[in-house]
């Protein structure tokens, strides 16, 4: 996200030099961005943004910064640094979900800072995460965490996660206890569970309630919620 106080004494060569560098180092970060999630991280503020947005991202494509491809005709560009993505519909829809977790934390608590984002987090205890994304209240030194997990509408996998998360928590949550954040937290972290459907969204509520014995915190969405609202559509 840009840095309004860093850039307020720049002038506009180094505001765009600015923005440049971090648009490339954001798609990096996050492995794919889309032209519309770049669009809604750096160019909201700006008039007739999702031109400059367009123009931005050509220059750095001719520049050799970026690579773009597009999935489909009607679907925005994706962009990527090196190599695209092997899972390359699965991360933007995780993505979606990062985008949505800033923007209700800094909707919402205003004394949480951004401190650290992980793709595909590994945990000890054998399950493998799309993400987490972790917050710290500067005011009481306390962490909040959100896991983040993506599933399409055309996976052919039974979405178990629901179960996994539930069959390790134990009895108070001792199963993640060598989770680097585990003493961090009070709580065990919210999952996201982000998909591209509806009809895949009633599917995981479903799972929800049957297999989340241990009433951990789940919160289901579609890429149009999420769209709708960051103010997008």
């Amino acid at each position: 996200m840009i840095d309004y106080g860093k850039i307020k004494y720049m002038n506009t060569r180094q505001k765009g030099y600015y923005r440049d560098k971090l648009i490339v180092e954001t798609i990096d970060n996050f492995e794919c961005l889309t032209t519309e999630q770049i669009y809604y991280l750096f160019f909201t503020d700006i008039r007739y943004g999702i031109v400059k947005c367009r123009e931005r991202l050509r220059i750095l494509r001719k520049r050799d910064k970026i690579n773009s491809h597009r999935i489909d005709i009607n679907e925005c560009s994706y962009h990527f640094i090196d190599k695209k993505p092997y899972y390359l519909q699965h991360n933007i829809n995780r993505n979606w979900g990062f985008m949505y977790i800033m923007n209700m934390v800094r909707c919402n608590y205003q004394y949480l800072k951004f401190n650290e984002l992980r793709l595909e987090y590994y945990m000890k205890c054998g399950i493998r995460t799309d993400g987490i994304i972790g917050f710290k209240n500067y005011v009481t030194g306390e962490f909040r965490y959100w896991i983040i997990e993506s599933d399409k509408v055309d996976s052919r996998n039974r979405f178990d996660k629901i179960k996994n998360y539930n069959d390790k928590y134990g009895d108070r949550g001792e199963g993640y206890k060598d989770e680097y954040w585990f003493d961090r937290v009070e709580r065990f972290p919210h999952i996201l569970i982000v998909s591209d459907s509806n009809k895949k969204k009633d599917k995981i509520l479903d799972r929800v309630i049957e297999d989340n014995i241990k009433v951990l915190k789940f919160d289901v969405i579609t890429i149009d919620e999420i769209r709708k609202k960051l103010g997008l559509i």
